[in-house]
């Protein structure tokens, strides 16, 4: 029924054993808000090249989908790949080392947005079968 999420995880199973469907529930609909938000700020960082900003926004995506996609996932993999591309060059930048030239991420992105968008989109529907 669901591409990318896995409403088996332990993650889920551990909110239900501590708080009911309700709880998974509310924590699952968290993670569309955040994600809009999260969403706007990495597409914003990628048209400044702020590397150490698309490596925190990647990351923080990444860990809440973890909570409901399997990490042996091929889209989790590639969300690593893109969190490890920005996190080679953000630590260039802190440590002073130039960077030939602006790396443009909006290759990774665009197939990021769009997987992301449907992880999301298959979490809320999760969600509301969980509604209390």
């Amino acid at each position: 029924m669901f591409e990318y999420i896995n409403p088996h995880s332990k993650y889920i199973a551990e909110y239900i054993e501590l708080g009911g469907k309700e709880l998974a529930y509310d924590v699952l609909k968290m993670i569309p808000d955040d994600y809009r938000n999260r969403i706007t700020k990495l597409e914003e960082a990628i048209r400044k090249f702020d590397y150490q900003a698309i490596q925190m926004e990647v990351h923080t995506i990444k860990a809440n989908f973890r909570q409901i996609v399997d990490v042996d996932n091929e889209f989790m993999r590639f969300i690593q790949q893109f969190e490890d591309a920005s996190r080679t060059l953000a630590e260039k930048k802190e440590k002073n080392i130039p960077v030939d030239n602006n790396v443009d991420f909006s290759d990774y992105f665009s197939r990021f947005k769009k997987e992301s968008d449907a992880v999301v989109k298959e979490i809320g529907m999760f969600a509301d079968t969980l509604a209390p």
